[in-house]
């Protein structure tokens, strides 16, 4: 009887097959399940865009990592303008950390230095807004980009923040656009008035939905998983021209 196990038998022994195809073969199948996986937890995933933080302070209800204490550090060292420290609510995300805010003296740049307890999960963050709308965002460590380029997202892998910043400051520079002020207030409601307006932008291109009445926490869609997912590899093709920072070594 002729089955598929006597064709591949056939071709098997008819052909040799190169070792280079099954590596080949291999690297594909390992893509399309992290692929797979990658998309599986862009829709699973809730964003908690604002309400996600509280107050903290000593006792810190998270063990500070050292990446966390040096960094804060360096702020105040630097001058910055102590704005709060706050910490994930429990009953937010399953990744909790501590967020210490800090902005320049002419508040055109607010500071966001984060990290879990473990420190499975640390960076730093610049954000400064332009007249013209466009979020400047500049960060240690990679990330998911904007999908809908409002906020325009840079990496300087592994910079400590005094490099980070002057990295930051040129890309203001050269932004085209004037950078505004924040309200030197409540940093936190700066900071989370960004993610809702992304949020915002996000729902109404179709990429995610709301999932709580008040519009603070939203998923993506499976458009706007494959967007991101799409966004990912893009980002890790640029991150290969930092290959040589990733032996820098990061406060903490």
């Amino acid at each position: 009887m002729f089955t598929v196990a006597t064709l591949l038998g056939y071709v098997s022994g008819s052909f040799r097959i190169p070792i280079i195809v099954y590596i080949v073969l291999g690297v594909v199948a390992l893509v399309a399940a992290f692929a797979v996986f990658f998309i599986a937890v862009c829709l699973w995933e809730k964003q908690h865009l604002a309400g996600g933080r509280e107050p903290a302070q000593q006792p810190f209800p998270y063990t500070p990592h050292p990446y966390w204490i040096r960094t804060r550090d360096e702020a105040a060292r630097l001058g910055y303008w102590f704005a709060g420290d706050f910490a994930t609510r429990k009953t937010a995300s399953i990744v909790r950390g501590l967020e210490s805010f800090f902005y320049t003296p002419n508040h055109l740049t607010l500071i966001a230095i984060y990290a879990t307890p473990r420190g499975n999960l640390k960076k730093t963050v610049l954000r400064s807004r332009l007249d013209n709308g466009k979020i400047i965002e500049s960060t240690d460590n990679p990330t998911t980009r904007d999908a809908t380029r409002v906020i325009e997202t840079r990496v300087l892998l592994n910079a400590g923040l005094e490099e980070l910043m002057a990295f930051h400051l040129l890309r203001l520079h050269h932004a085209g656009s004037v950078a505004v002020p924040f309200k030197p207030d409540n940093a936190l409601a700066e900071y989370e008035r960004i993610q809702l307006e992304r949020g915002q932008r996000l729902v109404a291109a179709k990429l995610a939905y709301w999932i709580n009445p008040e519009q603070t926490c939203l998923r993506l869609n499976l458009r706007g998983a494959l967007t991101y997912l799409k966004d990912l590899f893009t980002q890790m093709g640029q991150l290969e021209e930092q290959r040589m920072r990733t032996e820098i070594k990061r406060a903490g």
